[in-house]
């Protein structure tokens, strides 16, 4: 009875201990994750996502991601969001102005590199933004605001900067099989001095812009005011041309009136009497001519 025991409790044991090493085994590789297998050492496979088993003690898995993760340099390295965080990057221009650099990177690994990547660069994800992500990313931003003065940077075109940067780290991390999904170069810090003397350079800017502004707009009223008082000028010289021409135009056709006047009483000298007994009927008295002057009183006109 006692041998029974012995063996059932035996096989129990074995059977947990079949059931635990089982247990113990399993391993679910999530979407966007690539595994490589090592088996004493040694990668052996890589795996994808779904449910595996892998024996225990005796083979590991070493997963890199296959969606993009993000490494991210900030001042609040606690407060940041991204999957890798890091401190500012301190840089100087090429004259000599100290700033601090923001930037954020994303990447990922393709599948099919996963045993490169551990051969040759991390074995796992940590160690890949480590060696190749936070390495070269530091030292390329580091190099190349020294290509830059601190103007160019603080007016310039960032995003040529940007684009520069993101080229530079491509080439290097293609060659590590990390893809570079994008660089952003969120910000770069300037030293307060010199952010200060910047702004009151910009203000005097824009005061010489403006007071050119107000230059130009007294230039084209006075021009304005010039070119009223032209069409004014020129207005009242065509009105004095036209009262002028009106005038001789008047003068002649009186001149020719009298002439006609005249050629018609050598004509026809009855006119002259008739207009002169015209001129009877409205007078009140008249004097003829005679050698005395004889007073004219004309009687009030006899009513019919």
């Amino acid at each position: 009875m006692r041998t029974t025991e012995k063996a059932f409790w035996a096989l129990a044991v074995l059977l947990c201990v079949a059931v635990v090493v089982f247990l113990s085994g399993i391993r679910i590789v999530d979407q966007g994750e690539v595994c490589a297998v090592t088996t004493w050492g040694k990668i052996t496979h890589t795996v994808s996502p779904g449910f595996t088993w892998r024996w225990p003690l005796v083979q590991f898995y070493r997963c890199y991601s296959t969606r993009a993760v993000i490494y991210e340099t900030s001042d609040n390295v606690e407060e940041s969001q991204a999957d890798y965080k890091d401190y500012v990057v301190e840089a100087n221009t090429t004259d000599g102005q100290q700033i601090g650099v923001k930037y954020s990177i994303s990447v990922h690994i393709k599948e099919g590199d996963a045993t490169y990547v551990y051969t040759n660069v991390g074995k796992d994800m940590s160690e890949v933004i480590e060696r190749v992500v936070k390495f070269y990313s530091r030292s390329v931003v580091r190099l190349t605001m020294q290509e830059y003065q601190a103007d160019q940077l603080y007016t310039g075109d960032v995003f040529e900067v940007q684009s520069g940067i993101e080229q530079k780290l491509s080439e290097l991390f293609t060659e590590n099989h990390v893809v570079l999904n994008a660089f952003v170069l969120r910000k770069i810090d300037f030293d307060a001095d010199y952010v200060q003397t910047i702004e009151a350079q910009q203000i005097a800017k824009e005061k010489i812009e403006t007071a050119q502004y107000d230059a130009q707009a007294a230039v084209f009223s006075a021009q304005q005011t010039i070119e009223l008082a032209k069409g004014t000028a020129g207005a009242k010289v065509e009105q004095a041309k036209g009262d002028a021409q009106a005038a001789i135009i008047n003068a002649e056709a009186e001149a020719k009136a009298i002439a006609l006047r005249g050629q018609a009483l050598e004509q026809f000298p009855q006119v002259l009497q008739l207009n002169f007994i015209e001129m009877l009927k409205f007078a009140n008295f008249m004097f003829f001519p005679s050698d005395t002057i004889t007073p004219f009183f004309p009687l009030p006109p006899t009513t019919k």
